[in-house]
């Protein structure tokens, strides 16, 4: 990787290491509960036991993780929240090897677009399950394009060792699991992506199987609530959401013009006001203490408009964007990944966060490094790095940040 590109990859790995450093707050969020996983290992090994009493509904990954580093960090902050940046900076050098091995101008500068995704930031910064799992698939994808270069047996051992790594990211965030159906859609391009794509999803179902088979379901048992219902709010959320990351990333991906956008969004808002719908300020920790009582409820009411409207943009876009790339398996299929990590929002019924979409962060990036740059591109980035780091500073309990 070009000089400039590593310098800053690893200045930001320092940034956040010290801002972990520096963070007063003790174990948050899901954070205990997760970790509380690893002492399952010590009393019951890496058993059938051990996966049925997972507290959570994330798999085993997470919790091998940590077991196996556990004599370094104690699992106490700040060593434990350190392993999430360095598997992010691998991520960040896979996802360069990927572009660059698709001959993407500018691949440094669009790998580190992963880095304007604000949860980037507050999953990197805490000790939580999606990073682990987003490292390992991106991983994936990097042997998986190894083995579409190569020819013979070289193909089969990089696309067992791409099985591999797909398997694990499902037994870190089981929503991967969409990722073996979106293969079809790749499948019909070649041949030789065939048998490629059918041995990697062999070695993934190889890894995964035991596990869901014991489970008797895609979660552990103390946790099968969450995999039941289905709710359509998610499902928005996650388009609305998908939406504003790809303002921030690439912007031309969204391809409706303004004449369109303008009515949508104004519409909604209209509407979220006449049914006295949700009000809901983004970032609440930060943004709430701005406001009085009656200004955070208007803005609040005007957000949730904006939010509905961005995510039905998002949804036309879409479609608009697969019949372009009809006959381009690579991009369709990265779509078809990110919709179906989307979809994978409304099947957790009982909340939605927008960490949930970290899964498909690889596809935000991939479907955005085939526009060109333009002049914005760097502010917008930052824009989107600087609200990563403010809300993991508010996470991680900086005093200036509170409330």
């Amino acid at each position: 990787m070009k000089n400039p590109v590593s310098f800053l990859l690893l200045s930001v790995f320092g940034f956040i290491s010290i801002l972990i450093w520096l963070g007063t707050n003790p174990l948050t969020y899901d954070e205990p509960w997760y970790l509380s996983s690893v002492h399952l290992i010590r009393q019951y090994g890496l058993s059938s036991e051990f996966l049925r009493n997972l507290p959570g509904p994330a798999g085993p990954l997470y919790p091998v993780i940590h077991y196996l580093l556990e004599p370094i960090t104690k699992l106490e902050p700040p060593a434990v929240r350190w392993i999430n940046p360095l598997l992010t900076l691998i991520t960040l050098y896979s996802l360069f090897w990927i572009l660059r091995a698709q001959k993407t101008e500018h691949a440094g500068i669009k790998a580190c677009s992963l880095l304007a995704i604000p949860m980037v930031w507050t999953s990197s910064g805490l000790a939580l399950t999606e990073i682990p799992a987003l490292c390992a698939y991106t991983i994936h994808l990097c042997f998986l394009f190894m083995a579409l270069s190569y020819r013979s047996y070289h193909r089969i051992l990089w696309a067992l060792l791409s099985g591999l790594m797909l398997g694990l990211s499902i037994l870190g965030r089981q929503p991967l699991l969409l990722v073996l159906f979106c293969f079809i859609i790749w499948g019909y391009s070649s041949k030789a992506a065939r048998i490629v794509l059918i041995t990697t999803s062999i070695s993934a179902l190889l890894i995964f199987l035991p596990v869901f088979f014991i489970w008797r379901g895609l979660v552990p048992p103390q946790t099968s609530t969450v995999a039941r219902g289905f709710s359509f709010n998610h499902l928005w959320i996650g388009l609305s959401y998908s939406a504003i990351l790809f303002i921030i990333i690439c912007p031309r991906w969204l391809i409706l013009k303004r004449s369109i956008w303008i009515p949508i969004l104004l519409a909604s808002v209209l509407l979220n006001f006449l049914l006295d719908g949700e009000s809901i300020l983004p970032m609440t920790r930060l943004s709430s203490p701005l406001f009085s009582p009656e200004l955070r409820s208007f803005f609040g009411k005007v957000f949730i408009g904006v939010f509905r409207g961005v995510g039905l943009v998002f949804f036309l876009s879409c479609l608009s964007n697969a019949y372009h790339n009809r006959r381009n398996p690579i991009p369709l299929f990265f779509l078809t990944v990110l919709l179906s990590q989307i979809l994978s929002m409304a099947a957790v019924a009982h909340q939605a966060s927008s960490r949930y979409l970290l899964t498909a962060a690889p596809s935000f990036v991939l479907l955005a490094s085939s526009y060109r740059r333009d002049k914005f591109i760097l502010y917008r980035f930052t824009l989107g790095a600087c609200l990563g780091a403010l809300l993991l500073i508010a996470h991680l309990g900086f005093h200036p940040l509170k409330s």
